[in-house]
């Protein structure tokens, strides 16, 4: 049987294409597929690698342990070639930092600990030495031994070496404001006392103590009159006491103070003389030829200081005064003359010593002048201005008489003397006078800050020395603005100078801001200028002007100018092109003016040139995009400088090219 053979339908050429597109196709997606999951892989670890190392931030750890442990898990994260490996690796690479921590704290802790122990033995034992051999009264030596086993309490509790400073610190402060101090008695002065009824008040002392107050402070007194031990001081036995004072304070310190009283029989001490109730005993007193004699009265004073007046009824005599009673005065008082030398009075008693009063008797007249002025500087003819007081030899004064002087002010000079004269008194006046002149210069300026060769804006005061203003006179002044720096000038007007601070400037530089150096055609420029002075000022925002604008395309260099400063400012202008959603779903760039345009390549995220339009048009020409490219193009903001449209336009015999890194949206 001859076999059967089916017929073979021979393959077309489409089929196998076909096939063959189908074949790479499938190889196509899945090398995407790789790539993708490659991709978010990467990403996964990236992510895992960055909690790790922001983990460890968060870590107390020694740096270098920390890096070892932190760089292992890294390259595991590396090596992990699935998300759950992944995983494990970030969560061990923080049990690994976690327990180096715990490890490293534990042993620090223990270190600390027994580092603090050394620290509050050492303290304990500082104390225990602390005013070890000083000599404390008892009581106080109980107190140190009290402060003291507080102070090892206290250290052994703290729990920082500051804390056993401060503990030990407080310790040694409380010992050293232990009272050691003793009282400070301070009694009455030492005293002698005539013979009288009473008694002396010996409580009259004060005590005080650094410590204790008054009132618990013990106070002691023995009595001796005569070296014999008594009760008080009787001030009706003569004699002489010691009062033997002792102040005792809360810690026992004391102190001790003696005190002298003596007391005196009472006697006759001496004789004093009375006009009226002023004592004039031995004194000396002028009369006015006339004036009535003052009366005297005669007193003899005891050591009690007791006055007794002398009894003149057993007397007799004018001139010479005698008494029974032993009481004499030699001589009187007489003022109907005047006399040329001082005549005294002699009173006397038997058992004292004599007391004299004596006195002058003087005819009438001016005593003195008072010469009463405001200024004794005059300027050069002007009236006096004085006023003068005479004072009689009996007291009375006559106020701003008509005197006479020989003083004028037609001659400059200084220290010049006048004679004054009223009646028989007279007074030297010492005047000054000089010639009219400007005594100051007032300057008036509303600036101290000049720009370079700036006008002086100035004006100039002069007061003369009678009073008189000036104003605004033409002065002379010794600095300028030509050149910079701080100036410290002289101004003069008429002899006078006043001096007048200021600083003159330049401006060294023009600093320009701008947030973008790339503008559309007709846009308006972006430009803020700030002036920066020689002395560190700025002038923000100041009003430029500039030689270039934006009417033309191209690269732009421009100078700027702010009073007569200049700067540089370099931009690019380009050509207006949109991107165009059409009405009836056509999407196309067009630029705003005929243009010739050699290509437009796009550049997306990466910078990957993805595709490239070609043509070359007189007309605002029109480049069709598919949905793919316009969705491109919308994305582009500005905000990535990798995404952009890179233009090439024929300019003239020139290729130039012109960058876009957005475009304008249009719907028509």
């Amino acid at each position: 049987v001859a076999p059967v053979t089916s017929p073979v339908t021979p393959a077309t050429n489409d089929d196998e294409a076909d096939k063959k597109a189908q074949e790479e196709a499938k190889k196509e997606a899945e090398e995407e597929k790789a790539k993708t999951e490659a991709e978010e892989l990467q990403a996964y670890k990236d992510a895992a690698k960055k909690e790790l190392v922001d983990y460890s931030k968060t870590v107390v750890l020694d740096e270098k342990t920390k890096k070892q442990i932190v760089d292992e898990y890294l390259a595991k994260i590396d090596e992990a070639t699935t998300k759950p490996a992944v995983d494990q690796a970030l969560t061990d690479g923080k049990k690994a930092l976690d327990d180096a921590a715990k490890k490293e704290a534990e042993e620090k802790a223990k270190k600390e600990a027994e580092d603090l122990q050394k620290y509050k033995d050492a303290a304990k034992k500082e104390l225990e030495e602390y005013k070890k051999d000083e000599d404390f009264s008892n009581i106080n030596k109980q107190n140190v031994t009290n402060i003291k086993n507080d102070g090892y309490d206290a250290i052994d509790q703290a729990t920082t070496k500051e804390e056993v400073d401060k503990q030990l610190q407080d310790a040694k402060n409380l010992i050293d404001a232990l009272d050691t101090v003793a009282p400070v008695l301070t009694l009455a002065a030492d005293e002698t006392i005539v013979k009288k009824v009473g008694k002396a008040n010996l409580d009259n002392y004060t005590v005080t103590d650094n410590v204790s107050k008054a009132d618990k402070i013990t106070v002691s007194y023995e009595v001796k009159l005569d070296n014999r031990k008594v009760k008080d001081v009787d001030y009706n036995v003569v004699g002489t006491y010691k009062i033997t004072y002792t102040a005792t304070d809360e810690a026992g310190n004391a102190a001790t103070k003696t005190r002298t009283i003596t007391v005196i029989p009472v006697a006759a001490e001496s004789l004093v003389l009375k006009a009226g109730n002023v004592d004039v005993t031995n004194a000396t007193d002028t009369y006015i030829k006339g004036q009535n004699a003052k009366t005297i009265t005669v007193y003899l004073k005891y050591n009690n200081g007791e006055l007794k007046k002398l009894d003149q009824s057993y007397c007799y005599g004018y001139y010479y005064i005698y008494c029974t009673n032993g009481y004499f005065v030699n001589g009187s008082i007489d003022t109907r003359n005047t006399t040329t030398k001082t005549k005294t009075v002699t009173y006397s008693y038997d058992g004292v010593k004599s007391v004299t009063y004596n006195y002058n008797v003087i005819a009438r007249k001016v005593e003195s002048l008072e010469i009463i002025s405001d200024n004794n500087t005059y300027i050069q003819g002007k009236n006096f201005d004085i006023k003068v007081n005479a004072t009689w030899n009996d007291g009375t004064v006559e106020k701003n008489v008509r005197y006479t002087t020989t003083a004028n002010t037609n001659t400059v000079g200084d220290n010049q003397t006048a004679i004054i004269t009223y009646k028989d008194g007279s007074a030297e006046y010492n005047y000054n006078v000089i010639a009219r002149k400007v005594d100051s210069l007032e300057v008036i300026s509303t600036k101290t800050r000049y720009l370079k060769n700036d006008p002086l804006d100035i004006k100039v005061n002069a007061k003369w020395n009678d009073g008189t203003v000036e104003k605004n006179v033409a002065y002379a002044i010794d600095q300028d603005t030509k050149t910079i720096g701080n100036k410290d000038a002289t101004i003069s007007y008429k002899g006078a100078t006043a001096n007048y601070k200021f600083s003159v400037v330049e401006i060294k530089k023009l600093e320009v801001i701008s947030s973008t150096t790339e503008y559309i055609k007709g846009d308006k420029l972006d430009i803020k200028v700030n002036a920066i002075y020689s002395d560190g000022e700025v002038e923000k925002d100041v009003k430029y002007t500039i030689d270039k604008d934006t009417k033309t395309v191209g690269k732009k260099e421009a100078t700027i100018s702010y009073k007569g400063a200049t700067a540089k400012y370099t931009f690019n202008v380009k050509y207006v092109l949109h991107l165009v959603s059409g009405s009836w779903g056509e999407k196309y760039l067009q630029f705003g003016e005929n243009v010739k345009v050699q290509s437009i390549k796009y550049y997306d995220v990466n910078g990957n040139n993805t595709f490239t339009l070609y043509g070359s048009y007189t007309a605002k020409a029109k480049y069709s995009l598919n949905n793919a490219q316009y969705n491109e193009l919308q994305k582009m903001t500005g905000a990535n400088p990798k995404q952009k449209l890179v233009v090439t336009i024929k300019e003239g015999n020139k290729d130039v090219e012109y960058t876009y890194t957005m475009v304008i949206h249009q719907s028509v």
